[in-house]
């Protein structure tokens, strides 16, 4: 009902309708799940909305596009040698058909995004690797723990003034599109279930590691 609703009321904020648990995900995962919802809508009307066979249909369609996407990506990073072998067990992997087009699940398209952020940086353009991993973290919010690798990354690699420069510029528009991502969520009172209380982000914020090494 929350896709539904957004096709149906597009210049609403869905948000505002529904709780936050119908669909605890940013604006960049909800504007890619929505296009084609909203055009199978446009094609077919009101079969295209609830328990359909082409509402599931307008759901998996960008699942299986993320999925070329990623394989791509895959085959571009000099450690994937057999390419071959890559494509049957990607694509013929009985957990992906599963959890991808059966159960519908959607962590590809963060994964997705993340990968090609380390694409953007391993190719030299790192000002881009932010708006990208930006997308990441406006599909799913725990991408959020890799920035601080990433910010790593450049300090380790650029001479100090250049680093403290360019992590400045790259820190300040990935918050900047988080946080205009996240302007819905914050106008319904809902981001603080998108960021603390989905069940990834508390596997983050309850992570501990015991330091204390008791002497025998």
């Amino acid at each position: 009902p929350f896709l539904d609703n957004a096709v149906l009321d597009p210049l609403s904020n869905p948000w505002s309708y529904y709780p936050a648990n119908y669909f605890p995900y940013g604006s960049v995962l909800f504007v890619i799940v929505l296009i084609p919802k909203a055009i199978f809508y446009l094609l077919f009307g009101y079969n295209a909305l609830g328990n359909t066979f082409l509402s599931f249909a307008a759901l998996r369609l960008p699942i299986l596009f993320a999925d070329v996407a990623f394989l791509y990506l895959l085959m571009k990073f000099p450690t994937t040698r057999d390419k071959k072998w890559l494509f049957m067990y990607y694509w013929l992997s009985p957990v992906l058909l599963f959890i991808n087009y059966i159960h519908a699940q959607l962590d590809v398209f963060a994964v997705l995004f993340v990968f090609w952020a380390l694409h953007l940086v391993r190719t030299k353009k790192e000002a881009w690797s932010g708006v990208v991993l930006a997308c990441a973290i406006l599909c799913k919010f725990h991408v959020v723990i890799l920035v601080p690798l990433f910010m790593a990354y450049f300090w380790r690699t650029k001479f100090k003034d250049e680093a403290s420069r360019f992590l400045m510029l790259w820190t300040s528009t990935l918050a900047l599109i988080v946080f205009a991502g996240f302007l819905r969520h914050l106008l319904t009172s809902d981001l603080s279930y998108v960021i603390f209380q989905t069940k990834k982000s508390i596997k983050i914020f309850s992570l501990s590691l015991a330091l204390d090494v008791q002497s025998e």
